[in-house]
């Protein structure tokens, strides 16, 4: 057996040369991974000191390109705008846009669905949406709450100047002309005339119907004419033949009113 001699000077030799060796490694440090890059790469990026942070930011920088939403084309197919409008927050149909609607709302059921189907079409997003109904909807009801305030106002001040008409008989007139609509109108037709039953305007308009075409509780096709010269005349004649008539003041001057009528129809005839 053949026995491999180390002489002294060997041993010398290989304990001189490890100190070395572990010393230019420790003062090599970490290979820099950069120097296995092509050089026109090597200085890119300086902010990644290791090799894993490259893969870092590449994960990183994939999930935000999946997340990115890109501008479709002019001429995008409708399935590729579909997507788009999908990832702006658009619903899948235009029934799915959710709204918040008080039981006092002043949109009705059809404009609420044209709504719906218009922000569908031009891609409007659920908030987008709902933003622009509710804007929509408070600006309705401001609307709404004005005419309601202008039209009792009116209400108010046709009822004052009624009120002034009428005077003392206010009260009396106005269930005159009440019941003067519901005998003409009928209990049905009534019903359906009752919304303007507290409109002053309307009373005011029934009132003078009433005086023009109404005699004696008898509707009458024409307004009411003047009686003929004959009719006051022979009125006339039989106030006169009334057992008070020389001692009745009253009676005598409703006479001389006929007559005087009796006298202006016949100038009025010639």
């Amino acid at each position: 057996m053949t026995e491999e001699v180390i002489t002294d000077g060997s041993i010398a030799a290989a304990n001189e040369s490890a100190p070395a060796t572990t010393e230019a490694s420790a003062a090599q440090g970490t290979p820099d991974f950069r120097t296995m890059l092509p050089e026109e790469y090597r200085s890119m990026y300086p902010e990644f000191k290791k090799p894993e942070d490259f893969v870092k930011g590449y994960d990183e920088l994939v999930r935000k390109m999946g997340s990115s939403i890109s501008m479709p084309k002019e001429d995008a197919s409708p399935e590729e705008l579909a997507k788009f409008y999908s990832k702006l927050g658009r619903p899948e149909a235009p029934e799915k846009y959710e709204f918040e609607l008080q039981d006092d709302s002043a949109i009705d059921k059809e404009f609420l669905g044209k709504f719906k189907q218009t922000a569908f079409e031009n891609g409007i997003s659920q908030k987008q949406a709902k933003q622009m109904f509710d804007w929509y909807n408070k600006e309705a009801q401001a609307v709404e709450s004005y005419y309601e305030q202008a039209q009792v106002e009116a209400q108010a001040k046709a009822e004052a100047e009624l009120k002034v008409k009428w005077g003392r008989n206010y009260e009396e007139k106005l269930d005159e002309v009440r019941g003067f609509a519901k005998r003409v109108a009928g209990d049905e037709g009534f019903q359906k005339l009752e919304k303007y039953g507290n409109d002053p305007e309307f009373i005011s308009l029934l009132a003078t119907i009433k005086e023009r075409f109404v005699k004696e509780d008898r509707m009458t096709t024409q307004p009411a004419v003047q009686a003929a010269p004959g009719d006051y005349k022979e009125e006339a004649r039989k106030i006169m033949a009334e057992p008070d008539y020389r001692q009745n003041e009253v009676k005598q001057a409703k006479v001389r009113e006929l007559f005087q009528k009796y006298t202006n129809q016949l100038n009025l005839s010639k």
